[in-house]
């Protein structure tokens, strides 16, 4: 092995807790395309588009690239392909880094205009944040951003592990078996309050100190398990604050335009 290199469980999960951070955005980019398909599509579509690559990536790419990463020592993986493969290395690691970054590229310009028209009400339009979104990438990478992105990964792992483990709390502990807030969803804006403490709160506190424990101020081994240790937290605060609050926060107005019974949770 060489030297320096972690081995055991904990070096394992603290590679799976980096893993998070890329996992949890393949379904909010299988989302994003699953947008497209035709009606007819839908069943095997959501099957094709949300599970068969993130089990190829993740299952297959991911163990391999932890393998080839320790075994070469290099965490690059565009170092390691092209030390394994010479010039095709070079050219798949192109061809195949152009295409994620068109992925990149669209989902970080949706994200950044849904975000700003919800919240400050600013619509430039797409083709501004499709730039912005490629000059703070460039800007990234000649600060270096490679350099910390153990750290970075795993922050967004913390993030995204919490966030996803709030949803399914909610949606599964909170709406189905305690019967608080409504049992179906509602997405219009003129429907909702701004914020709703159940979720905010759990997901600042939880993903707070998931951080905190990542960065090894809880110990080493809270460090390794820190996505898990936040997701575990926020599942928690997430039924107390719901019990606090009696889920007065989640509509301020009544839908009475559908028929709630086909989407009670």
């Amino acid at each position: 092995m060489p030297e320096g290199v972690q081995v055991g469980g904990s070096a394992l999960l603290l590679c799976i807790g980096m893993q998070h951070g890329i996992m949890g955005l393949t379904p909010l980019l299988a989302s994003d395309y699953a947008r497209f398909l035709k009606p007819k599509d839908t069943k095997i579509g959501i099957f094709a588009i949300g599970f068969i690559p993130q089990i190829f990536c993740f299952g297959v790419m991911g163990g391999l690239g932890i393998w080839f990463g320790v075994r070469l020592g290099e965490p690059n993986p565009g170092v390691y392909i092209v030390l394994l493969l010479g010039i095709w290395g070079a050219l798949f690691t192109m061809l195949t880094q152009i295409r994620i970054n068109v992925t990149n590229i669209y989902s970080g310009s949706l994200s950044l205009s849904t975000f700003f028209e919800n919240i400050f009400k600013f619509k430039p339009g797409r083709r501004f944040w499709v730039v912005i979104t490629g000059v703070s990438a460039i800007v990234l990478m000649l600060l270096n951003i490679v350099n910390h992105l153990e750290a970075v990964m795993t922050f967004q792992g913390v993030f995204l592990l919490t966030w996803a483990t709030i949803l399914v709390t909610d949606a599964v502990v909170v709406k189905k078996l305690l019967k608080i807030g409504p049992g179906y969803y509602e997405a219009r804006q003129d429907h909702l309050f701004k914020w709703n403490p159940v979720g905010v709160g759990a997901l600042i506190i939880a993903s707070g100190l998931g951080t905190v424990a990542a960065l090894g101020f809880m110990g080493s081994f809270l460090a390794s398990t820190a996505a898990f240790f936040a997701a575990i937290l926020a599942a928690i605060l997430t039924v107390v604050l719901a019990l606090v609050t009696k889920g007065k926060y989640y509509i301020k107005k009544e839908a009475n335009d559908i028929d709630k019974k086909d989407y009670v949770a």
